[in-house]
């Protein structure tokens, strides 16, 4: 049976440990998101056929954290996105960990770091829920983002936008860089929204309005076990995740039980005895996918 999958999942959840003791050395806050906060509440750890970790992080923790890690792990780990490279295929950032190699077909053709990662997103102020501008804004923010991925080729653009990609191509070399870029902070981190009663992860592809909730929902955070550690998540972590999966506790069906990326090619590079170690201590089933 192929151990593949837990082993990137225990690298995986180090890495998570580091970004935890960084954030609580530089007074940062992050929350566990998306399947990784799925995972922590349905299963006290990762969801068994997930293979990665998300984070949402507050935009003002969000830019910070970029200086602390590399201040603090720069050369364990390399944080990529639009604060790092301004070319960046997304207005998310990825920590990637140096030495090892996890490519995703997704990015084949896209020059980027292609080491072993957590995901690590913005959460934005917004003033209201509801309302014309707000919509215009989230239409905006997807577009930026979705014209940066046609830009850069990504299979993801690809398959989404099919023709009209190919269309808008030329259009999107536009916003390749530094105007895209501008537009999008711009829109999330507009001085109109500061204060805001609301937070969204507008950088989310088109999923904003699932992320859009009350700032009470995230609080101070509460911490949920996650694996054999505990990591911070949104207070009202019930009202997050019905608001992504609805009912979040039943399990899907067999035939979606399955890996987002292919895991066959991941290299673990000068940490595969570390990981070797990791899985001998692991009392959990390895499942097979």
């Amino acid at each position: 049976m192929d151990d593949t999958l837990r082993k990137l999942q225990l690298m995986e959840l180090q890495i998570l440990k580091d970004i935890a003791d960084v954030c609580e050395k530089h007074h940062l806050r992050y929350f566990l998101a998306y399947g990784t906060l799925l995972g922590a509440v349905r299963h006290q750890g990762f969801i068994p056929w997930d293979d990665d970790i998300d984070l949402l992080m507050p935009r003002k923790d969000y830019i910070k954290f970029h200086e602390a890690i590399q201040k603090e792990m720069g050369e364990k780990y390399t944080i990529e996105s639009t604060i790092t490279k301004e070319d960046y295929y997304s207005f998310s950032a990825r920590l990637r960990l140096n030495g090892t190699t996890y490519p995703e077909e997704p990015l084949e053709y896209v020059d980027t770091h292609t080491g072993i990662f957590v995901d690590i997103m913005p959460l934005d102020d917004l003033k209201t829920d509801k309302g014309l501008m707000l919509h215009l804004r989230g239409h905006v923010a997807f577009w930026m983002s979705a014209l940066r991925a046609i830009a850069h080729g990504t299979k993801f653009s690809q398959e989404k936008f099919r023709t009209l990609g190919k269309m808008l191509h030329p259009f999107s070399l536009l916003f390749y860089g530094e105007l895209s870029r501008r537009i999008f902070e711009d829109l999330s981190m507009s001085k109109s929204q500061a204060g805001g009663g609301y937070m969204a992860n507008l950088a989310s592809f088109g999923n904003w309005k699932k992320s859009l909730v009350s700032k009470d929902v995230y609080g101070e955070g509460v911490k949920l076990q996650f694996e054999d550690a505990t990591f911070w998540a949104p207070k009202d972590y019930d009202t997050v995740l019905r608001k992504s999966y609805g009912d979040y506790m039943c399990l899907p069906p067999l035939e979606q039980q399955v890996s987002a990326h292919h895991t066959a090619d991941v290299n673990f590079g000068k940490y595969t005895t570390f990981v070797e170690e990791c899985l001998q201590k692991d009392g959990k089933k390895v499942i097979s996918i």
